[in-house]
């Protein structure tokens, strides 16, 4: 029984005349009501001082201007946004995606800072997921941004929830909200259904340049959608789009510097392309076939300013936007095929119609046959990026680029090749036999090496290194007897001619080109254990490792360090206790087998 609990009352009321014990209890009351009030003001002292204190240890506000706080500020909010990147997919949460509210956190000052910096406000993030539209808070938000240009980001919400009903259409007070400060914006960002887009976009204000526009509509019957009506088109630098009607939005193209296009169809691709005379660098992923609504060029349309284009596998024949482009200008080429046969015919025809200065180059393809010699169209690359995934067709590809890469001819295939790296499920019986041919033929490796040891006259060029011989200079050792040149009997006076110095004629120079290769990186191997660890395969493990390269890393798909894992087996096999060594040295026939390990 809890006797606290029982007798636990004021001693004020206590029926007794005299009780010595409530009175003590009484005065003891009054104590500790006297200590709490105390302790209640020393915590308050506390915590003034300790603002004081940390006032006056905060090095950034004693050792700079508030000037250059703010720009140390603006610099964080940035890297904070960029880490909490948006998607359309996964609206932010947290104070981190907040900057503001983020270094605000930390102290008073700071938060008066922040309070004064409306660049640190102008990003506003929308979740129309949300049951809750925090209007008042949203309106707080834009008057701390003040005048500053905004970004909006709108993620709105499904035409379906998780359990199948309908969503909440947001309050139409949150999107007269956003139409009304329509003329600072200047990025934006939405997500959602085109009967949204239509209520925040149509006949909006908006008078600034707009210099990025980010465009993800859900999927819905383009026929029903309403076009968008605006004073004056939208002429972007930025500009991402995917399942988008461009059509229904009035657009220009003559800022147009980046453009990323998802889902998108290829009549609309390839209007942004002709009409973006000023564009640098596109990604062009999941071309959904033609729609018919811009016609296509009758021959391919040369793009002169594009120098980085990354191309994702079309959905369906036809729909390859290299097939209707000639980019002179292309450096770096990003590019995806699967599951069709003629995209490596369009790809080399596209090559040998650009002629490119492409100097890297990434190449996915998986499934089908791949026995046009691509790499021959591509001879100036320094860095390659090559995924073949597949077994039997894959094997055979793989294994026909490896070999042309070390066949020694004149010219090599991919003479200026700086960087390999390989991304294949499985790899063909000649692989780490041609691997290490490829880097001992390098400019690193140790065939270049010991030639460059052996000869005096090396010229290197951006081609790789070009070893000259004079077969008729042979090296000599040092205790070699030299012979001394005999004196030559002078020609008399008297004599009718003359005896000339006779010049031999100049030796053959032998040239021997070493391609620049410092690199291979090859990733994403599937290959059984017990294949990798065979005795033959491991020496071509450890010869490849020991070719000279500068840097060879080869991993499996769980990212296993393949060459390390085989100087490892090697050291163990030759162990007094290894089972391997135990059985080659014993009469004993019960070892049992590695498999039943």
């Amino acid at each position: 029984m809890d006797c606290h609990a029982i007798h636990d009352y004021a001693a004020s009321k206590c029926p007794l005349q005299e009780c010595d014990a409530c009175k003590e209890l009484e005065e003891l009351d009054a104590e500790i009501e006297d200590l709490q009030d105390r302790l209640i003001a020393l915590a308050r002292r506390r915590w003034s001082l300790k603002t004081k204190v940390n006032t006056r240890h905060d090095q950034i506000l004693r050792h700079l201007p508030t000037e250059i706080v703010t720009e140390i500020f603006l610099l964080v909010a940035d890297s904070l946004r960029d880490a909490s990147s948006l998607r359309w997919d996964r609206p932010p949460l947290g104070y981190y995606s907040c900057p503001p509210l983020y270094l605000g956190a930390v102290c008073k000052e700071w938060r008066g800072i922040t309070l004064g910096m409306p660049l640190l406000w102008n990003n506003l993030s929308i979740n129309a997921w949300s049951q809750k539209s925090h209007l008042s808070i949203m309106e707080e938000w834009l008057r701390r941004s003040s005048t500053a240009p905004l970004a909006v980001a709108y993620h709105g919400e499904h035409l379906w929830g998780p359990s199948g009903s309908t969503k909440a259409r947001p309050a139409p007070r949150l999107i007269q909200l956003l139409r009304h400060h329509a003329p600072r914006w200047d990025h934006i960002t939405f997500s959602g259904p085109w009967k949204s887009f239509h209520e925040l976009m149509h006949n909006s204000d908006i008078t600034t340049p707009v210099d990025t526009l980010d465009i993800h509509i859900f999927i819905e019957n383009t026929s029903s959608m309403e076009p968008v009506s605006l004073k004056s088109p939208l002429n972007p630098r930025f500009l991402t789009v995917c399942a988008t009607p461009i059509n229904k939005i009035p657009l220009e193209w003559s800022r147009l510097t980046r453009l990323h296009a998802t889902s998108m169809h290829l009549d609309e691709v390839m209007h942004i392309l002709t009409n973006g005379c000023n564009l640098l660098e596109c990604v062009i992923k999941d071309v959904v076939g033609n729609k018919s609504i811009y016609p296509l060029p009758t021959s391919p349309f040369v793009h002169k300013s594009i120098y980085m284009m990354t191309l994702g596998s079309p959905d369906l024949e036809n729909s390859d936007v290299l097939y209707y482009l000639t980019l002179p200008s292309l450096q770096i080429l990003d590019y995806e095929a699967q599951h069709d046969l003629v995209l490596p015919t369009t790809l080399v025809s596209f090559l040998e119609r650009s002629r490119a200065p492409i100097h890297t180059f990434r190449f996915k393809y998986t499934l089908g046959s791949l026995d046009i010699p691509w790499y021959d169209c591509l001879p100036g690359i320094t860095h390659l990026e090559l995924g073949i995934y597949g077994y039997n067709d894959a094997l055979h590809a793989s294994e026909r680029f490896l070999e042309a890469l070390s066949r020694a001819s004149n010219p090599l295939t991919l003479p200026h090749l700086r960087e390999l790296r390989m991304y294949m499920h499985s790899i063909p019986k000649s692989f780490w036999s041609t691997l290490r041919d490829i880097c001992k033929d390098s400019q690193y490796g140790s065939r270049a090496s010991a030639t460059f040891d052996s000869t005096s006259a090396v010229s290197q060029d951006d081609a790789g290194v070009q070893l000259q011989l004079d077969p008729g200079d042979q090296p000599q050792h040092q205790h070699q007897h030299q012979p001394q040149p005999q004196p030559q009997p002078q020609a008399s006076s008297s004599s009718s001619f003359s005896t000339s110095t006779c010049t031999p004629p100049p030796a053959p120079v032998c040239t021997v080109q070493r391609r620049p290769l410092d690199s291979v990186y090859i990733q994403h191997l599937a290959q059984h254990w017990r294949e990798m660890t065979e005795d033959d395969v491991i020496q071509q493990m450890l010869d490849t490792k020991a070719s000279g390269i500068r840097c060879l890393e080869v991993k499996d798909n769980h990212g296993n360090d393949l060459i390390t894992s085989a100087i490892n087996v090697s050291t163990s096999r030759h162990l007094p206790f290894s089972r391997k060594f135990a059985r080659r040295n014993s009469t004993w026939d019960g070892w049992p087998s590695d498999s039943d390990s």
